[in-house]
């Protein structure tokens, strides 16, 4: 991903691809990577968008709350 919020919500390269793999795997724990400045307030998403359950920066571990259990 290219950016991520605290929402878990990320923006990438525009093609879907995460997306349609995420889906597919429902079970999956959605973890991002990035860099500590990669977070930013608001991450614009659609609705076919999936958000992380986490994302994980060279600061530490940000639980985003975006599925309740998983």
């Amino acid at each position: 991903g290219l950016a991520f919020d605290a929402r878990g919500e990320r923006l990438g390269w525009g093609h879907a691809y995460y997306d349609n793999t995420l889906v597919a795997a429902p079970r999956a724990r959605r973890i991002g990577y990035a860099y500590q400045a990669q977070l930013v307030e608001i991450v614009p998403c659609d609705e076919g968008d999936v958000a992380m359950d986490c994302v994980i920066t060279e600061t530490g571990v940000l639980l985003t709350g975006a599925r309740s259990t998983y």
